[in-house]
């Protein structure tokens, strides 16, 4: 009997009675061969375990059929989630992905020298601000095709596919004003070079000033190296003693303050409402803990797999470029109360 790797093209025209060449443009979804018999072949192929012979295809397409990843050295949980979405959309379109950690500070010369030895197709970078322009000069000069997964720097010119974070910021201030809550502190990223940590600041300002609040009156806490050094927390406190509500830049920040509060005796949501951005507890919890910012990373995956394979077969070419915004929502947890408009008069029971 068979097994899979010995499975081949001859082996299903025998079983189906098609030529050789008919399997093989079918399998390739080749418009020349009918759906039915598409349907037919590809039908009989996964029954009796066939393997496409990748080596094969790239020696004929001069195709990797490989996607680089380029991702920061960060313990941040929504990397590994995103990396195996991009994994899932990567294989639905026949590609494999291989990836490269890098540290921050480092220089994308010989990170991205040691990517291009592999004969990718395409690439994929992730939070690499430090050297983004750097890298998109090269892969550009290679003719390389890449998606960079967030919002660039108005320096660079590329394809990307993020959430909108100003927006989406606004959105959750927004929420809190709607609670009842004016006495806002927001806890940004303290990296201005971090582009989406500016237009998260800035949809909070934006937020604010249209409720009346003038930046003068607006609580910002730009902490340095917010989840090493604790010491900002006290400062929060001693700041704005009377703040009713935290926004955090992302949901490690936001734990960190509900943590603080309740060594504090604090209650939450009952003296301090916090909300987080990311949404990184629903993999960990069954139920809604924190109120927080939900970004659909399978979109992301997708539509930056969509973009990359569509530029290395040519359907579109190099020159044009691709902003894809993907919808974030709001994910009501139990960290947000609802403050009453006038609490000196309430409707008795």
């Amino acid at each position: 009997m068979l097994n899979y790797s010995q499975i081949k093209l001859k082996d299903i025209a025998q079983a189906t009675g098609y030529s050789v060449n008919t399997i093989s443009r079918a399998l390739r979804d080749m418009p020349d061969i009918a759906e039915e018999t598409k349907k037919i072949i590809s039908e009989k192929a996964k029954k009796m375990g066939y393997v496409p012979n990748k080596s094969a295809a790239s020696l004929r397409t001069r195709k990797s059929m490989t996607i680089g990843v380029v991702f920061p050295s960060s313990n941040y949980p929504l990397f590994p989630y995103l990396l195996t979405e991009l994994t899932f959309a990567a294989s639905a379109s026949g590609y494999s992905l291989l990836f490269f950690q890098v540290q921050e500070e480092a220089q994308p010369s010989s990170e991205i020298t040691a990517a291009c030895e592999h004969g990718l197709d395409g690439m994929i970078i992730i939070s690499s601000y430090t050297w983004l322009e750097k890298a998109a000069e090269t892969l550009t000069a290679l003719s390389i095709p890449f998606v960079f997964l967030d919002e660039p720097p108005e320096s660079v010119s590329c394809d990307t596919v993020s959430i909108d974070n100003e927006a989406s910021t606004y959105q959750l201030t927004n929420y809190l004003l709607s609670k009842g809550h004016r006495d806002i502190v927001y806890v940004a990223g303290a990296d201005d070079s971090i582009f989406h940590f500016q237009r998260r600041l800035l949809g909070f300002r934006r937020a604010m000033e249209e409720a009346g609040i003038p930046e003068s009156q607006q609580h910002v806490v730009s902490p340095r190296s917010p989840l090493q050094d604790h010491v900002w927390l006290d400062v929060c406190t001693e700041l704005y003693p009377g703040a009713s509500a935290y926004i955090a830049y992302n949901d490690m920040i936001a734990m960190l303050l509900m943590v603080h509060f309740l060594r504090q005796g604090k209650r939450i949501p009952e003296d301090i409402s916090i909300a987080g951005f990311d949404n990184i507890l629903s993999s960990l919890w069954p139920f809604k803990l924190l109120t927080t910012v939900s970004i659909d990373l399978r979109s992301i995956a997708i539509d930056a797999i969509d973009i990359l394979v569509k530029k290395i077969k040519g359907d579109i070419p190099l020159s044009e470029i691709f902003h894809r915004l993907t919808n974030a929502t709001i994910v009501e947890g139990g960290t947000v109360r609802t403050i009453p408009s006038d609490p000196l008069h309430t409707t008795p029971d």
